[in-house]
């Protein structure tokens, strides 16, 4: 890559500087850690974060990274997330003959209509089946005389509707991310930066969904080969159609040794509105080489990526 790349002049949104309160902190949020019953901490040095976690502990590896910056923040949370819970739906059919049955399952209508000697076995059948062929669906249907429709994922969230004569009952509700979060802002809310230890492009997502609606950011790292493609079915794809103004994706290589991490350690301790977030070289993470046309398949997402430029690794191009 070129220098002349990377000269970029933009009128860009949000020069305005903010209060200073919360920002300096990160909240680290995965599943490991022995915290005697707490759902979050707060720590200042690497030591005391080396006494509730192992050193291969993603959150170690994260905590080691936000530390280990140019500029790195006075203090960091970690934040502890509960057994993910896959979401179960229950739908009971009313029988009634030459009726149509309509499931709606994260927007998408699965239709089957009862014949002149309906029975519940016939209409679940029917449902479980459209449903089930359809690879695309995140849940899968299972059932004789009702429907029982089962997350793919436990703690990915989804929408179910149904027509009157489809009964729904919640019977297991999902626990993911959102629910993690929600938990620890009700025991201490003074953060600003998200970051996962997840790479999971659906914790990713609902992620990015809750903190869009918060005054706060999400940092993620993910390095799904199809995000550096022209898909436009991948997770930097679905983010930019989303158009989130609080999230910033980094496709990173390196991504087992918190890029993201470090990405947010070098910027949060800087002045709100004092210093753009590209071109910051990241101690300890490793820049990738990446070709010409995958580096305009990331820029056109508006997905930053960590790579070397005059000899030096920065990160462009700091974009939410």
């Amino acid at each position: 890559m070129s220098l002349d790349q990377i000269v970029d002049v933009q009128i860009t949104l949000g020069s305005k500087s903010v209060t200073r309160a919360g920002f300096g902190t990160p909240l680290v949020l995965g599943p490991n850690g022995d915290f005697g019953g707490d759902l979050v901490r707060t720590y200042t040095n690497l030591p005391g974060v080396a006494e509730d976690f192992d050193t291969t502990d993603e959150e170690y590896k994260w905590a080691q990274r936000l530390f280990s910056q140019e500029k790195k923040p006075k203090q960091i949370m970690i934040g502890l997330r509960g057994t993910q819970v896959a979401q179960v739906e229950t739908l009971t059919p009313t029988v009634q003959n030459s009726t149509l049955y309509r499931v709606s399952i994260d927007g998408v209508d699965y239709e089957f209509t009862s014949d002149v000697d309906a029975t519940a076995s016939e209409i679940v059948a029917g449902l479980l089946a459209l449903i089930n062929a359809d690879t695309n669906c995140k849940m899968t249907a299972s059932g004789t005389t009702t429907l029982i429709l089962t997350a793919d994922n436990a703690g990915e969230a989804h929408t179910v509707s149904a027509t009157p004569n489809l009964a729904i009952a919640h019977t297991t509700p999902n626990h993911g991310v959102i629910e993690d979060i929600e938990a620890i802002q009700q025991i201490n809310d003074d953060w600003y930066c998200l970051i996962l230890t997840s790479r999971a492009a659906f914790d990713i997502l609902q992620a990015s969904s809750f903190i869009e609606a918060v005054r706060k950011i999400f940092v993620a790292a993910n390095e799904e080969s199809s995000i550096k493609t022209s898909s436009t079915t991948d997770l930097g794809s679905v983010l930019k159609g989303k158009s989130y103004k609080r999230t910033a994706l980094l496709w990173s290589g390196d991504q087992e040794n918190g890029p993201d991490a470090a990405w947010a350690g070098r910027k949060l301790p800087t002045d709100p509105g004092s210093e753009q977030w590209r071109f910051a070289n990241l101690a300890g993470i490793t820049a990738d080489r990446l070709t010409e046309t995958e580096l305009a398949n990331l820029n056109f997402k508006n997905v930053n990526h960590y790579t070397t430029v005059g000899g030096v690794g920065i990160v462009q191009k700091g974009k939410m």
